[in-house]
């Protein structure tokens, strides 16, 4: 599935989803990346697609692209591109 991120800057033909905690200031920020290659439990390459004030914004963000997903496979009329909300 092709996923716009959330500057709009890439599209990425998304394959492995998952969410990133980082450190900004003290102050815990979610990520949500795409995992191009990962080697002993590191990540080598990933692409950016958005980050939320919250894991609980996170988690609903990666339901989102899920169920988005699931309509692209019964729905032609779905748009194959999901783009990553703001908040």
């Amino acid at each position: 599935m092709l996923i716009r991120s959330q500057d709009k800057m890439i599209l990425v033909d998304a394959k492995r989803i998952t969410i990133n905690s980082v450190l900004y200031a003290s102050k815990e920020r979610y990520q949500i990346i795409n995992l191009n290659s990962c080697v002993d439990n590191e990540i080598k390459d990933q692409d950016f697609l958005g980050e939320y004030a919250t894991e609980e914004r996170a988690l609903e963000v990666l339901d989102e692209i899920q169920e988005h997903i699931c309509r692209i496979d019964w729905d032609e009329h779905v748009d194959p591109v999901y783009e990553m909300p703001e908040n």
